[in-house]
């Protein structure tokens, strides 16, 4: 079986206070189903056998949900597994037809047996060879075959243990679902954050990219009228592996373009006294919106097109839709590095 290093961290998110945060989330069924819905979390609690790590979900950029099944559902696959060792070929089916009944949850513990017993001579008939392919095929593809839940954060690290977390309750726009982890295989994951009424995300260059065929571009949440106003401002950098490792701007400007760094954020940083506000563009105009490299970008609607944000823009749609959001590049190397803020504020 596969092994996961299980790491404990002592970490200052510990102290994180019990606010709820809206997550917006990607989830992909075992059955094969995909949910979309915003969620709400206090923290994301991961008990390993070495300790206990707080995430910050902010960091958290996806779970793939371990096989799991209770202390007496395992006990029983267990007395079942040794079954095989009888030399009742009635015996033996039996073991193999009531294992097969757990499904794709007593994969860890038939791989466990396996390893166990690695001189156990095995029959044609039923054997728990057989049984572990028939059990993978069931799994359809699925990467983690352990019961661990992992999660991927902070760009490059993955950690497993066992999460607070027995159901998610997904608000849709069909209506609200209870959906039990088990039932779940992965979940791809987007903090919206509410700040002084700016909503605020964070494109990761080694995932956000509009050329990702893959959950490419984060869904904000923020559903749109024609004729609306937004603004959406930017900084940060990253670095395109897919463009011979060039570090780019929210602007879609590598940085030995410009004089600074200070120069390229400045006016992301600076408050709304005194600033005179970008010129308003209109989606449309598709000369001016066309984007370039390294860009951010929006789009409404999930075939929307996509269109210019850059570092610091007022913008006025002209259809209806979800507001998403990525990074320009039409090729997606998963190398990338860094990751752009980015605040979006509905002006009317």
């Amino acid at each position: 079986m596969k092994k996961y290093l299980l790491i404990y961290i002592v970490s200052a998110a510990s102290a994180i206070v019990n606010a709820q945060t809206k997550v917006d989330l990607n989830l992909v069924l075992h059955d094969g189903n995909i949910l979309t819905g915003t969620s709400e979390f206090k923290e994301f609690i991961l008990k390993s056998n070495y300790g206990t790590l707080n995430i910050p979900l902010k960091q958290v950029m996806s779970i793939s949900f371990g096989l799991k099944l209770d202390d007496a559902n395992k006990a029983k696959v267990k007395n079942y597994l040794n079954d095989f060792k009888s030399n009742s070929e009635s015996v033996r089916q039996n073991a193999y037809d009531k294992i097969l009944e757990f499904g794709i949850s007593a994969i860890p513990i038939v791989q466990d047996f396996m390893d166990a017993n690695p001189n156990l001579v095995e029959t044609e008939d039923y054997n728990p060879s057989k049984l572990f392919t028939e059990l993978n095929t069931a799994a359809n593809g699925l990467e983690n075959m352990t019961e661990f839940d992992l999660v991927d954060f902070d760009e490059s690290y993955k950690m497993g243990g066992n999460l607070n977390i027995q159901k998610i309750d997904l608000k849709t726009e069909y209506g609200n679902l209870t959906i039990p982890v088990s039932k779940i295989k992965s979940a791809e994951v987007s903090v919206i954050e509410s700040n002084s009424g700016d909503n605020v995300y964070k494109l990761q260059a080694n995932k956000h990219i509009s050329g990702n065929a893959n959950l490419g571009w984060l869904k904000t949440g923020i559903r749109l009228k024609s004729g609306q106003k937004i603004s959406i401002s930017s900084s940060g950098s990253i670095t395109l592996a897919s463009l011979s490792n060039g570090v780019y701007t929210p602007d879609g400007i590598k940085t030995e373009n410009v004089s600074s760094n200070t120069e390229v954020d400045a006016a992301v940083e600076q408050s709304s006294e005194g600033v005179v506000a970008p010129p308003v563009v209109s989606e449309s105009y598709n000369d001016a919106a066309y984007p370039t490299y390294g860009q951010v970008v929006y789009k409404i609607g999930e075939t929307g097109e996509a269109l210019k944000a850059g570092k610091k823009s007022t913008i006025k749609v002209n259809n209806s839709g979800m507001l998403y959001l990525s990074i320009y590049e039409t090729v997606f190397n998963v190398a990338n590095k860094g990751s752009y803020n980015v605040k979006v504020k509905v002006l009317n």
